[in-house]
């Protein structure tokens, strides 16, 4: 399970990445997402500058450079609401590499 590798999805304009288990702890490591904020898991990102974490079980939104629990922005009420969802609410994300 270690081995997984990520899964990037592009859907309704939003773009999402989600960590494989070693990319969830190196991103850990790499920015002390869990010490700034406790109980976060990092799962991945957005790739528009903010991480995507798990705190008790609900998936948040926060950027890089605004590590704080007050930073958070509820994305869903849990990991499988947020991939059965068709189309995730405007901004609610990120918006997709591809616009740009």
């Amino acid at each position: 399970m270690l081995d997984a590798t990520e899964l990037e999805l592009s859907y309704g304009g939003r773009y999402l990445r989600l960590y494989g288990p070693h990319g969830c702890m190196e991103m850990d490591d790499a920015y002390g997402i869990s010490n700034a904020i406790p109980g976060a898991i990092p799962i991945g990102d957005n790739g528009g500058g903010e991480a995507i974490v798990i705190v008790n079980n609900a998936v948040y939104r926060v950027g890089y450079g605004a590590l704080a629990p007050d930073e958070l922005t509820c994305v869903a009420e849990s990991i499988e609401d947020l991939l059965l969802r068709a189309i995730p609410e405007p901004d609610s994300i990120g918006a997709c590499l591809a616009e740009s």
